[in-house]
């Protein structure tokens, strides 16, 4: 018996698959729906927080948006100097370090460590082009010497 490819796509494909999961911008209405099915559920129980939803976000965007945004445990603020070796010491570990600063969410600690490792980049590539041009200057400078003996 042969089966046709219409039959058999239409057995494979899930409603998961055919659902309208929103992408982008969360809506104040939803971040509201959400703050009350957490409080209703709890943030672990995140496939009837998923229900609640209705097929429009999904449990990882849920999660997502819980655990880096409106968690009112999370306090966007700048790191003191304890906090930004915490993060140095578990680099590429953001939850793990998160865990070790009060109020940080791993994203939190991931954009610190990336715009600080930028600003390191910069400063040295700065550092080594005034490096460069003394020593151009010391050149010149001897040269400048042998040129009048």
């Amino acid at each position: 018996m042969m089966t046709s490819y219409s039959t058999f796509f239409s057995v494979v494909l899930s409603s998961d698959m055919l659902s309208t999961v929103r992408k982008g911008r969360w809506t104040k209405d939803e971040d509201l729906l959400l703050e009350s099915l957490v409080q209703e559920h709890g943030i672990t129980n995140l496939a009837k927080i998923e229900k609640g939803f209705k097929g429009k976000r999904n449990t990882k965007q849920i999660r997502d948006r819980w655990v880096n945004h409106l968690d009112p445990s999370v306090k966007k603020r700048k790191f003191n100097e304890e906090e930004a070796k915490i993060i140095e010491e578990n680099k590429f570990k953001w939850s793990e370090a998160a865990k070790k600063i009060p109020g940080a969410s791993p994203l939190m600690v991931k954009n610190f460590y990336y715009n600080n490792l930028k600003k390191k980049i910069k400063t040295k590539a700065t550092n080594d082009d005034n490096d460069r041009l003394l020593t151009l200057a010391d050149l010149a400078a001897a040269r400048k010497l042998q040129l009048e003996e």
